[in-house]
């Protein structure tokens, strides 16, 4: 139960830096307008600015997975080492 804790706790720390992030980057954000008319070509065609797509359960999962995978290999790890001992 820890360890699913952990992992929790760390992809939703992940979640909320990359949302912080990006509120932080949209706020900042300033276009150079003389620059916008150098080009003909709509920057929408050309450059997505955001995700392109939402990311889905899958790679939620993955990445709960993964850390959950390095969570439980760490604790190994530590509880072998103190074993030896």
């Amino acid at each position: 139960m820890e360890a699913a804790a952990a992992s929790f706790a760390a992809v939703a720390g992940v979640q909320l830096f990359l949302t912080a992030r990006g509120f932080y980057v949209t706020d900042t954000y300033v276009p150079d307008i003389v620059k916008a008319y150098d080009n003909v070509d709509y920057l929408s065609d050309s450059v997505s600015i955001g995700r392109t797509r939402p990311i889905g359960w899958l790679e939620h999962s993955i990445v709960f997975l993964i850390l959950c995978a390095l969570y439980y290999s760490i604790r190994y790890l530590l509880w072998r080492a103190g074993r030896k001992r």
